[in-house]
């Protein structure tokens, strides 16, 4: 859940750039740049997803089961909002 959300709100957000770039401004990108874009988006994706998996929490494990799926836990509400909610929210304003 985390990953996929996480990397759908970045790549949304590089993808409108890009595309305001290359159609408004008519700014063609390097190929390096596209590539430096697209690492930078994984390795972001996947660092906040997986520091929750820390074993020094006080309340337990932070993925688990949830209400109706698998993710992060009700008793984490900021971590809900950061992991999921927050990156949805990015995603409808970009579009």
């Amino acid at each position: 859940m985390s990953i996929g959300n996480t990397s759908t709100a970045y790549f949304t957000v590089a993808i409108a750039v890009h595309s305001f770039n290359s159609l408004v401004l008519r700014y063609r990108q390097s190929t390096w740049a596209g590539l430096a874009i697209i690492l930078v988006g994984w390795t972001f994706a996947l660092s906040i997803s997986f520091a929750p998996l820390s074993p020094l929490l006080e309340k337990g494990a932070m993925y688990g089961p949830g209400d109706l799926t698998c993710g992060v836990q009700s008793i984490y509400i900021k971590a809900l909002f950061y992991h999921h909610l927050l990156p949805v929210r990015i995603d409808f304003m970009i579009i």
